[in-house]
Protein backbone atom coordinates (compact mmCIF):
# COMPACT_ATOMS: atom_id res chain seq x y z
CA UNK A 1 0.00 0.00 0.00
CA UNK A 2 1.43 3.55 -0.79
CA UNK A 3 1.93 6.18 1.60
CA UNK A 4 3.23 9.44 1.75
CA UNK A 5 6.83 9.76 3.09
CA UNK A 6 7.13 13.66 3.06
CA UNK A 7 6.86 16.75 0.61
CA UNK A 8 8.43 20.03 0.79
CA UNK A 9 7.99 23.38 -1.46
CA UNK A 10 9.67 26.50 -2.02
CA UNK A 11 8.31 30.29 -3.32
CA UNK A 12 10.16 33.17 -3.69
CA UNK A 13 8.04 36.85 -2.67
CA UNK A 14 11.01 38.91 -4.53
CA UNK A 15 13.28 38.23 -7.91
CA UNK A 16 15.89 35.97 -7.16
CA UNK A 17 18.24 34.10 -8.95
CA UNK A 18 18.05 30.56 -7.08
CA UNK A 19 15.69 28.58 -5.39
CA UNK A 20 16.96 25.63 -3.24
CA UNK A 21 13.99 22.73 -2.28
CA UNK A 22 15.17 20.44 0.06
CA UNK A 23 14.29 16.54 -0.04
CA UNK A 24 12.20 15.13 2.82
CA UNK A 25 14.62 14.03 4.95
CA UNK A 26 12.69 10.86 5.89
CA UNK A 27 12.70 9.67 2.37
CA UNK A 28 14.17 5.95 1.53
CA UNK A 29 15.86 4.48 -1.37
CA UNK A 30 13.49 3.14 -3.79
CA UNK A 31 10.85 5.93 -2.75
CA UNK A 32 9.34 7.43 -6.03
CA UNK A 33 9.40 11.57 -5.94
CA UNK A 34 7.20 14.18 -8.13
CA UNK A 35 8.25 17.63 -8.41
CA UNK A 36 6.82 20.96 -10.30
CA UNK A 37 8.72 24.08 -11.22
CA UNK A 38 6.82 26.98 -11.89
CA UNK A 39 8.83 30.08 -13.90
CA UNK A 40 8.82 33.04 -15.69
CA UNK A 41 11.06 31.64 -18.78
CA UNK A 42 11.06 35.02 -21.00
CA UNK A 43 15.27 35.63 -20.33
CA UNK A 44 16.63 32.36 -19.62
CA UNK A 45 15.34 28.21 -18.72
CA UNK A 46 15.86 27.59 -15.07
CA UNK A 47 19.05 25.35 -14.91
CA UNK A 48 18.09 22.12 -12.20
CA UNK A 49 20.68 20.89 -10.50
CA UNK A 50 19.25 17.67 -9.07
CA UNK A 51 21.51 14.56 -10.00
CA UNK A 52 19.30 11.26 -11.63
CA UNK A 53 16.01 13.74 -12.05
CA UNK A 54 14.27 12.72 -15.14
CA UNK A 55 11.76 15.44 -17.02
CA UNK A 56 8.28 14.43 -17.52
CA UNK A 57 7.32 17.23 -19.25
CA UNK A 58 7.87 21.16 -19.66
CA UNK A 59 4.23 23.07 -20.37
CA UNK A 60 3.95 26.66 -22.16
CA UNK A 61 1.08 28.61 -20.50
CA UNK A 62 2.65 32.13 -22.04
CA UNK A 63 5.85 33.75 -23.36
CA UNK A 64 6.09 34.05 -19.40
CA UNK A 65 5.05 30.97 -17.91
CA UNK A 66 6.36 27.87 -17.89
CA UNK A 67 6.37 24.68 -15.51
CA UNK A 68 8.59 21.81 -15.15
CA UNK A 69 7.67 18.46 -14.55
CA UNK A 70 10.29 15.41 -13.00
CA UNK A 71 10.15 12.50 -11.32
CA UNK A 72 13.35 10.10 -9.66
CA UNK A 73 13.30 7.02 -7.82
CA UNK A 74 15.34 7.98 -4.89
CA UNK A 75 18.73 6.59 -4.01
CA UNK A 76 19.18 6.96 -0.47
CA UNK A 77 21.82 9.60 -0.73
CA UNK A 78 18.76 11.72 -1.32
CA UNK A 79 17.20 11.77 1.66
CA UNK A 80 17.64 15.74 2.85
CA UNK A 81 19.53 16.55 -0.09
CA UNK A 82 18.90 20.17 -1.57
CA UNK A 83 17.94 20.40 -5.34
CA UNK A 84 18.40 24.11 -6.77
CA UNK A 85 17.00 26.01 -10.26
CA UNK A 86 19.31 28.44 -10.89
CA UNK A 87 18.64 31.88 -13.50
CA UNK A 88 20.17 34.28 -14.77
CA UNK A 89 17.94 37.24 -14.67
CA UNK A 90 16.72 37.30 -11.06
CA UNK A 91 12.59 36.07 -11.08
CA UNK A 92 9.97 34.18 -9.26
CA UNK A 93 10.27 31.04 -8.79
CA UNK A 94 8.31 28.17 -6.79
CA UNK A 95 8.90 24.60 -6.79
CA UNK A 96 6.81 21.53 -5.05
CA UNK A 97 7.84 17.90 -4.49
CA UNK A 98 6.17 14.58 -3.08
CA UNK A 99 7.55 11.44 -1.94
CA UNK A 100 6.09 8.37 -1.94
CA UNK A 101 6.77 4.85 0.12
CA UNK A 102 5.49 1.57 -1.28
CA UNK A 103 5.45 2.50 -5.12
CA UNK A 104 8.10 1.31 -8.32
CA UNK A 105 8.03 4.14 -11.01
CA UNK A 106 5.58 7.17 -12.49
CA UNK A 107 2.88 5.72 -15.08
CA UNK A 108 1.38 7.94 -16.59
CA UNK A 109 0.88 11.80 -16.17
CA UNK A 110 -1.04 14.68 -17.82
CA UNK A 111 -0.85 18.98 -17.71
CA UNK A 112 -3.98 21.23 -18.80
CA UNK A 113 -3.82 25.05 -19.22
CA UNK A 114 -6.69 26.93 -17.47
CA UNK A 115 -7.43 29.80 -19.09
CA UNK A 116 -10.67 31.34 -17.87
CA UNK A 117 -10.08 33.27 -15.03
CA UNK A 118 -11.90 32.03 -12.25
CA UNK A 119 -11.30 30.44 -8.77
CA UNK A 120 -12.21 27.02 -9.76
CA UNK A 121 -9.72 25.09 -12.29
CA UNK A 122 -10.18 21.79 -13.65
CA UNK A 123 -7.60 19.01 -12.73
CA UNK A 124 -5.64 17.30 -15.35
CA UNK A 125 -6.49 14.12 -16.70
CA UNK A 126 -4.17 10.96 -17.48
CA UNK A 127 -4.28 8.26 -20.32
CA UNK A 128 -5.14 5.07 -19.15
CA UNK A 129 -3.23 3.48 -16.81
CA UNK A 130 -0.95 0.24 -17.73
CA UNK A 131 -0.84 -1.04 -13.95
CA UNK A 132 -2.83 -0.06 -10.68
CA UNK A 133 -1.85 2.92 -9.31
CA UNK A 134 -1.69 5.92 -7.11
CA UNK A 135 -1.89 9.96 -7.64
CA UNK A 136 -0.02 13.12 -7.44
CA UNK A 137 -2.11 16.13 -8.58
CA UNK A 138 -0.41 19.48 -8.63
CA UNK A 139 -1.52 23.38 -9.06
CA UNK A 140 1.02 25.84 -10.19
CA UNK A 141 -0.44 29.29 -10.72
CA UNK A 142 1.23 32.66 -11.76
CA UNK A 143 -0.51 36.09 -11.39
CA UNK A 144 -0.47 39.99 -10.64
CA UNK A 145 -2.92 39.30 -7.42
CA UNK A 146 -1.72 35.26 -6.36
CA UNK A 147 -3.52 33.07 -4.52
CA UNK A 148 -3.45 32.88 -0.97
CA UNK A 149 -4.90 29.56 -0.38
CA UNK A 150 -6.64 26.54 -1.94
CA UNK A 151 -10.20 25.61 -0.41
CA UNK A 152 -10.80 22.47 -2.51
CA UNK A 153 -8.97 19.87 -4.31
CA UNK A 154 -9.94 17.49 -6.83
CA UNK A 155 -12.50 14.62 -5.03
CA UNK A 156 -10.58 11.47 -4.28
CA UNK A 157 -7.46 13.58 -3.51
CA UNK A 158 -6.13 15.11 -0.53
CA UNK A 159 -4.56 18.30 -0.18
CA UNK A 160 -0.54 17.98 0.85
CA UNK A 161 0.10 21.24 3.48
CA UNK A 162 3.85 21.03 2.95
CA UNK A 163 3.88 20.53 -0.56
CA UNK A 164 1.95 23.72 -0.98
CA UNK A 165 2.94 27.54 -0.87
CA UNK A 166 1.89 30.99 -2.28
CA UNK A 167 4.52 34.01 -2.85
CA UNK A 168 3.32 37.05 -2.81
CA UNK A 169 3.55 40.37 -5.19
CA UNK A 170 3.09 40.58 -8.98
CA UNK A 171 4.25 37.79 -11.08
CA UNK A 172 4.83 34.87 -8.28
CA UNK A 173 4.59 32.04 -8.77
CA UNK A 174 2.42 29.75 -6.39
CA UNK A 175 2.34 25.94 -5.87
CA UNK A 176 -0.59 23.30 -4.71
CA UNK A 177 -0.01 19.72 -3.65
CA UNK A 178 -2.44 16.85 -3.41
CA UNK A 179 -2.55 12.90 -3.07
CA UNK A 180 -4.76 9.93 -3.66
CA UNK A 181 -3.47 6.53 -2.18
CA UNK A 182 -6.66 4.75 -3.41
CA UNK A 183 -5.66 2.75 -6.22
CA UNK A 184 -6.60 3.24 -9.50
CA UNK A 185 -7.06 -0.05 -11.52
CA UNK A 186 -5.26 -0.75 -15.00
CA UNK A 187 -7.19 0.64 -17.57
CA UNK A 188 -8.67 3.71 -16.00
CA UNK A 189 -7.91 7.44 -15.89
CA UNK A 190 -6.67 9.14 -12.85
CA UNK A 191 -7.18 13.39 -12.00
CA UNK A 192 -9.55 15.37 -13.15
CA UNK A 193 -11.88 17.11 -11.06
CA UNK A 194 -11.34 20.58 -9.80
CA UNK A 195 -9.32 22.97 -7.95
CA UNK A 196 -10.69 25.86 -6.12
CA UNK A 197 -8.10 28.64 -5.51
CA UNK A 198 -8.71 31.81 -2.99
CA UNK A 199 -8.71 33.94 -6.03
CA UNK A 200 -9.75 34.45 -9.71
CA UNK A 201 -6.81 33.94 -11.67
CA UNK A 202 -6.44 32.54 -15.54
CA UNK A 203 -2.61 31.88 -15.33
CA UNK A 204 -3.19 28.57 -14.22
CA UNK A 205 -1.44 25.05 -15.51
CA UNK A 206 -2.93 21.63 -13.62
CA UNK A 207 -0.94 18.42 -13.22
CA UNK A 208 -1.80 14.99 -12.54
CA UNK A 209 1.05 11.97 -12.29
CA UNK A 210 0.07 8.54 -11.94
CA UNK A 211 2.31 6.41 -9.81
CA UNK A 212 2.71 2.57 -9.78
CA UNK A 213 2.14 0.92 -6.63
CA UNK A 214 4.62 -2.19 -5.50
CA UNK A 215 3.78 -5.54 -6.73
CA UNK A 216 1.47 -7.12 -3.91
CA UNK A 217 1.53 -10.01 -1.91
CA UNK A 218 0.17 -12.74 -4.79
CA UNK A 219 -1.02 -15.10 -2.30
CA UNK A 220 -3.47 -13.30 0.76
CA UNK A 221 -3.48 -15.50 4.24
CA UNK A 222 0.07 -17.13 3.81
CA UNK A 223 1.65 -18.36 6.67
CA UNK A 224 4.81 -17.29 7.55
CA UNK A 225 7.03 -19.54 10.17
CA UNK A 226 9.85 -18.41 12.02
CA UNK A 227 13.00 -20.58 13.16
CA UNK A 228 15.12 -19.60 15.61
CA UNK A 229 18.34 -20.74 15.96
CA UNK A 230 19.55 -20.97 20.10
CA UNK A 231 22.71 -21.39 20.97
CA UNK A 232 23.45 -24.09 23.45
CA UNK A 233 24.16 -23.75 27.19
CA UNK A 234 26.13 -26.24 29.28
CA UNK A 235 24.34 -26.10 32.78
CA UNK A 236 21.93 -24.72 34.59
CA UNK A 237 19.96 -27.57 34.41
CA UNK A 238 19.10 -26.68 30.57
CA UNK A 239 16.83 -29.39 28.84
CA UNK A 240 16.87 -28.59 25.54
CA UNK A 241 13.72 -26.67 25.44
CA UNK A 242 13.64 -23.20 24.52
CA UNK A 243 11.07 -22.88 27.26
CA UNK A 244 13.82 -23.63 29.80
CA UNK A 245 15.05 -19.98 28.66
CA UNK A 246 12.06 -17.73 26.85
CA UNK A 247 8.49 -17.50 27.59
CA UNK A 248 8.28 -17.77 23.97
CA UNK A 249 4.42 -16.93 23.02
CA UNK A 250 3.49 -18.48 19.44
CA UNK A 251 6.35 -20.15 19.14
CA UNK A 252 5.05 -22.86 16.67
CA UNK A 253 2.67 -20.07 15.53
CA UNK A 254 2.14 -18.53 12.23
CA UNK A 255 1.20 -14.98 11.00
CA UNK A 256 -1.49 -14.96 8.47
CA UNK A 257 -1.16 -12.07 6.22
CA UNK A 258 -3.59 -10.29 4.34
CA UNK A 259 -4.41 -6.67 2.47
CA UNK A 260 -0.90 -6.18 2.64
CA UNK A 261 1.03 -4.53 -1.05
CA UNK A 262 4.35 -4.23 -0.40
CA UNK A 263 6.96 -7.31 -0.92
CA UNK A 264 9.38 -7.47 1.63
CA UNK A 265 8.04 -6.28 4.53
CA UNK A 266 9.38 -7.75 7.71
CA UNK A 267 8.06 -9.68 10.82
CA UNK A 268 9.76 -9.02 13.89
CA UNK A 269 9.55 -11.40 16.86
CA UNK A 270 9.57 -10.02 20.26
CA UNK A 271 11.33 -12.77 23.21
CA UNK A 272 10.12 -12.40 26.19
CA UNK A 273 13.31 -13.22 28.18
CA UNK A 274 13.00 -14.70 31.73
CA UNK A 275 14.72 -12.52 34.22
CA UNK A 276 18.23 -13.36 34.79
CA UNK A 277 21.15 -12.22 36.83
CA UNK A 278 24.19 -10.54 35.87
CA UNK A 279 23.57 -9.26 31.58
CA UNK A 280 27.19 -10.24 30.90
CA UNK A 281 28.77 -13.18 28.89
CA UNK A 282 28.38 -14.78 31.79
CA UNK A 283 24.85 -14.85 31.96
CA UNK A 284 22.99 -17.29 34.41
CA UNK A 285 19.75 -18.09 33.46
CA UNK A 286 17.00 -18.98 35.77
CA UNK A 287 18.64 -18.13 39.16
CA UNK A 288 16.62 -16.70 41.69
CA UNK A 289 18.30 -13.99 43.01
CA UNK A 290 19.39 -13.98 46.55
CA UNK A 291 19.72 -10.72 48.62
CA UNK A 292 22.03 -10.50 51.88
CA UNK A 293 20.56 -8.73 54.91
CA UNK A 294 22.34 -5.85 56.07
CA UNK A 295 24.55 -6.07 58.97
CA UNK A 296 22.37 -5.20 62.32
CA UNK A 297 23.21 -2.37 64.03
CA UNK A 298 26.09 -2.73 66.61
CA UNK A 299 24.85 -2.31 70.43
CA UNK A 300 25.20 1.30 71.23
CA UNK A 301 26.24 0.40 74.90
CA UNK A 302 29.17 -1.71 73.59
CA UNK A 303 32.69 -0.88 74.63
CA UNK A 304 33.99 -0.91 71.47
CA UNK A 305 36.55 1.99 71.70
CA UNK A 306 39.39 2.61 74.06
CA UNK A 307 42.15 5.72 74.47
CA UNK A 308 45.12 6.28 72.79
CA UNK A 309 47.75 8.01 74.78
CA UNK A 310 50.30 10.29 73.24
CA UNK A 311 53.64 9.18 74.35
CA UNK A 312 56.86 10.97 75.03
CA UNK A 313 60.72 8.83 75.26
CA UNK A 314 62.59 9.42 78.07
CA UNK A 315 66.39 7.52 78.01
CA UNK A 316 66.48 3.59 79.95
CA UNK A 317 69.52 5.42 82.38
CA UNK A 318 71.66 8.57 82.69
CA UNK A 319 75.18 6.53 81.79
CA UNK A 320 76.01 3.85 78.79
CA UNK A 321 75.07 2.15 77.66
CA UNK A 322 71.31 2.75 79.12
CA UNK A 323 71.42 6.30 77.98
CA UNK A 324 71.15 5.28 74.32
CA UNK A 325 67.81 2.92 74.77
CA UNK A 326 64.91 4.98 74.33
CA UNK A 327 61.12 4.25 76.04
CA UNK A 328 57.62 5.31 75.15
CA UNK A 329 56.30 6.98 78.25
CA UNK A 330 52.32 7.74 77.54
CA UNK A 331 51.36 11.24 78.64
CA UNK A 332 47.68 11.95 79.79
CA UNK A 333 44.95 13.53 78.37
CA UNK A 334 43.12 16.75 80.53
CA UNK A 335 40.19 18.25 79.39
CA UNK A 336 40.32 22.25 80.44
CA UNK A 337 37.93 24.89 78.97
CA UNK A 338 36.83 22.31 76.43
CA UNK A 339 39.49 21.60 75.17
CA UNK A 340 41.85 18.55 75.69
CA UNK A 341 45.17 18.95 76.16
CA UNK A 342 48.17 16.61 76.34
CA UNK A 343 49.83 16.53 79.64
CA UNK A 344 53.29 15.10 80.32
CA UNK A 345 52.36 14.85 83.93
CA UNK A 346 49.59 16.73 85.46
CA UNK A 347 49.79 17.98 89.09
CA UNK A 348 46.42 17.60 91.17
CA UNK A 349 45.30 21.14 91.07
CA UNK A 350 45.22 20.72 87.18
CA UNK A 351 43.25 17.68 87.39
CA UNK A 352 40.58 19.61 90.01
CA UNK A 353 40.28 22.08 87.37
CA UNK A 354 39.79 19.94 84.87
CA UNK A 355 36.07 18.92 83.05
CA UNK A 356 37.52 15.22 82.26
CA UNK A 357 41.05 13.45 82.32
CA UNK A 358 42.29 10.46 81.71
CA UNK A 359 45.94 9.10 83.01
CA UNK A 360 48.11 7.92 80.73
CA UNK A 361 49.29 4.59 80.86
CA UNK A 362 45.26 2.98 81.96
CA UNK A 363 43.24 1.20 79.56
CA UNK A 364 40.07 3.36 79.24
CA UNK A 365 37.45 1.91 77.23
CA UNK A 366 34.61 3.60 75.85
CA UNK A 367 31.12 3.30 74.42
CA UNK A 368 30.54 5.00 70.96
CA UNK A 369 28.14 7.42 72.79
CA UNK A 370 30.13 8.42 75.20
CA UNK A 371 33.19 9.09 72.71
CA UNK A 372 31.06 11.41 71.12
CA UNK A 373 29.58 13.25 74.61
CA UNK A 374 33.52 13.51 75.60
CA UNK A 375 33.89 15.32 72.27
CA UNK A 376 37.50 13.21 72.11
CA UNK A 377 39.57 13.93 68.71
CA UNK A 378 39.70 10.92 66.60
CA UNK A 379 43.37 10.50 66.92
CA UNK A 380 42.81 9.71 70.46
CA UNK A 381 40.62 6.67 70.19
CA UNK A 382 40.56 3.79 68.16
CA UNK A 383 38.24 0.45 68.05
CA UNK A 384 39.03 -2.50 70.60
CA UNK A 385 40.29 -5.00 68.44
Amino acid sequence: MATVRGSAKVTSNTSVGQIDLVVPAGSQAGDVAALVHAYNPTTQDSVFTGTGWTLLVTQNYSASFRIRVYKKVLTAPDAGATVSFTNTTGQRMAASCVVLAGATDVDVHAVLNETTSTATHTGATTAALAASGVGIAFLCERSSAPSTSVTSVPSGFTAEAGGTGFAAGNGSCSVAAAVKLTPTTAGNTLGGGSWVMSNANAGVITVAVAVTESAPITQVGRSLSTTWNLRRIVGDSWTGDPSDLFAIAGRADSWAISDISVVGRSLSTTWNIRGFVGVSLDTTWNVEEVTTPPDPDPDPGALTKRIVFPVYQVSAGKRMPLARMLLDRPRSLVKLNGEWLVITSPDQELLEASENYFIGGYTYLLTPAEVTALGLPPQYVEDVP
